[in-house]
């Protein structure tokens, strides 16, 4: 499942396959249509460099109080680090390998360091 609506808040990714993110690989879903409105996003691999990208252009119609985003290393190691649009991020949960992005109301680039 890669767009799930729960009351107020999206979940994205949340049960994409490990292998799905093996270096070099690309999960995109473009424009579809939810609550909150139309979603596009990207997730590329690159952990030949150490990291996962994930590019998101959100709903705006309606916009979500929080939108989650799971990302599974292929080999299940832990976040180290996430940056949100080039800053670090807090809303990290390492166990669960979730990322809390909050509202957003433009394109944001997520990176997960690991």
């Amino acid at each position: 499942m890669l767009v799930y609506e729960e009351g107020d808040d999206l979940y994205l990714c949340m049960a994409t396959p490990r292998e799905w993110l093996k270096d070099g690989s690309t999960i995109k879903v473009e424009n579809a249509s939810t609550y909150f409105g139309m979603i596009s996003f990207w997730m590329r691999s690159k952990l030949s460099k150490g990291f996962i990208e994930f590019e998101l252009d959100p709903p705006l119609r309606n916009p979500p109080k929080n939108i989650y985003v799971r990302v599974r290393h292929p080999e299940g190691k832990r976040m180290r680090y996430v940056e949100v649009n080039g800053r670090e991020w807090e809303g990290v949960d390492t166990e669960r390998e979730l990322v809390n992005l909050g509202s957003l109301d433009k394109h944001t680039i997520v990176r997960i360091y690991y």
